[in-house]
């Protein structure tokens, strides 16, 4: 084990260990995250981690130090298209998303949903522009932004800076079989 629990599925078939704390936590608007909510939500039990508004609140972790450990072989990957870069790790005995790797970068995105506590707090949207139509205005609670802002770029890019220019690759799993 690398460190503590983070975060683990809702059956607890999965889980991920790290010994560092999230970098950054967001509320994610873009098409993709919205696109994949609403596709795993149709499988039997999902238990959900997009909001009402279409927003999805992620943990971005350091890929470099953590693990996930998946001790019943029950993680499968979800992919919007064959070919994106974008994976879902969903848990298939439960139905619900452990994680999201983008396999070209240093960092892996956690639903804040599955975090345990001390869960990370979003402290901006992100991506916001791709809002579903008939929203109600954003609260001013926190910092919103039309795209993927430098203010998050920064401390990311810090991150694989220390981390020695390192970009892990996580193990494969199995597609995941959708109805």
């Amino acid at each position: 084990m690398t460190g503590p629990i983070i975060a683990r599925c809702p059956c607890a078939a999965s889980h991920i260990t790290s010994p560092k704390r999230a970098t950054v936590a967001v509320l994610c608007y873009c098409t993709d995250c919205q696109a994949a909510g609403r596709a795993l939500a149709a499988l039997p039990e999902n238990i959900g981690v997009m909001q009402g508004d279409g927003g999805t609140p992620l943990a971005l972790f350091p890929k470099k130090k953590l693990q996930i450990h998946d001790d019943r072989g029950a993680l499968r990957a979800h992919k919007l298209h064959p070919k994106s870069p974008t994976r879902r790790l969903v848990c298939s005995q439960c139905n619900s998303m452990l994680a999201l790797d983008f396999t070209k970068v240093p960092w892996l995105s956690v639903p804040i949903a599955r975090c345990l506590a001390p869960k990370p707090m979003a402290n901006m949207r992100i991506m916001t522009r791709s809002r579903p139509a008939g929203q109600a205005d954003l609260a001013d609670d926190m910092k919103n932004f039309a795209n993927f802002p430098k203010r998050l770029v920064v401390p990311l890019t810090l991150n694989w800076v220390a981390g020695g220019f390192a970009t892990p690759k996580l193990p494969a799993f199995p597609p995941l079989k959708m109805p």
